[in-house]
C-alpha cells in the first residue's frame, strides 16, 4: 500500500497567481513565480506548443521545493482539462482528474493507491449529475446504480437516514467500495476503497468537503491509527 495524504484546491487559478506575484522570472516559453514570498519559485507556467499561451502549470503546493501538482490543457481549447498530483510525496503522480467529454467538468478520477506507478482505482461520472457512478477497482468495473452492486446500507448515525452504502465492484459478493454521508447533509461526500473489506485499514479515502465545489479536495492512501476514516465495514 502507498501511504499519503493531501488536502487541496483543484480549482486554483495558477495563471492568476503568477500575474499577482511580485517575484517573476521568464525563461524560454515559461514563467516562474514566487507566490508565497519565501524567495523560491513555487508556480510555473509553460508554453509547450509555442503558441504564446501557457498550456501547462506546475506547482509546489507543500513548500518542500518539489513539484507536486500539474494542470494541463491537453485539448488546446485554452482551459486546463487535466489535474495531476503527487499525493504521497514520492515524486510520482498518483492522483489524476480529467475531463473526458470536453464540457469543462473534470469528470473522471484516477488513482494509484498501491504505489506501483499505475492507476488501480478509477471513479467516473458518466451521467452528468456530479455523482461518481462508474467505479473501477483493480480492473473490475461496476456502475453503482446497477442491480446487485449495492450490497449493504446502514444508518450509522442513528438519525433515521441511510448514511453508509457498500458496493461489490468485482462481483465476489463482498464490498470493495463504500460511500458515506458523514455530516448528515444528504451528500455522500466520502468514498472509501477497502479491497479486503475488513474495515480495518482502507486502501484509499476520497472526500468532497466543499459542497459548493465540484471536486474531491481531500485524499488519503493508507492511514495512521489516529486518523480514522468512517467505518469501512457495514454489518
Amino acid at each position: 500500500m502507498s501511504d499519503g495524504y493531501g488536502e487541496f484546491d483543484d480549482d486554483v487559478d495558477y495563471g492568476e497567481r503568477i500575474d499577482d506575484a511580485r517575484n517573476v522570472n521568464d525563461a524560454d516559453g515559461a514563467r516562474y513565480a514566487d507566490t508565497t514570498g519565501d524567495g523560491r519559485a513555487d508556480v510555473g507556467g509553460i508554453d509547450t506548443n509555442g503558441d504564446g499561451l501557457f498550456d501547462t502549470y506546475e506547482a509546489d503546493t507543500t513548500g518542500d521545493g518539489r513539484i507536486d501538482h500539474f494542470q494541463v490543457d491537453l485539448s488546446g481549447d485554452g482551459s486546463h482539462d487535466t489535474s495531476a498530483r503527487d499525493i504521497t510525496g514520492d515524486g510520482r503522480i498518483d492522483y489524476v482528474r480529467t475531463d473526458t467529454t470536453g464540457d469543462g467538468y473534470l469528470d473522471t478520477v484516477m488513482a494509484d493507491t498501491t504505489g506501483d506507478g499505475r492507476p488501480d482505482v478509477t471513479m467516473a461520472n458518466t451521467t452528468g449529475d456530479g455523482v461518481l457512478n462508474e467505479i473501477t477497482v483493480d480492473g473490475h468495473t461496476a456502475d453503482i446504480d446497477d442491480d446487485g452492486v449495492l450490497v449493504a446500507e446502514e444508518d450509522q448515525s442513528g438519525d433515521g437516514n441511510i448514511d453508509a452504502l457498500a458496493y461489490d465492484i468485482d462481483g465476489d459478493g463482498e464490498a470493495e467500495y463504500l460511500r458515506y454521508d458523514t455530516d448528515g447533509d444528504g451528500r455522500f461526500e466520502t468514498q472509501v476503497v477497502d479491497r479486503d473489506g475488513d474495515g480495518l485499514n482502507p486502501d484509499a479515502v476520497f472526500v468532497h468537503n466543499d459542497a459548493e465545489a465540484d471536486y474531491i479536495d481531500e485524499v488519503r492512501f493508507g492511514r495512521d491509527d489516529e486518523d480514522e476514516p468512517p467505518s469501512a465495514r457495514l454489518h
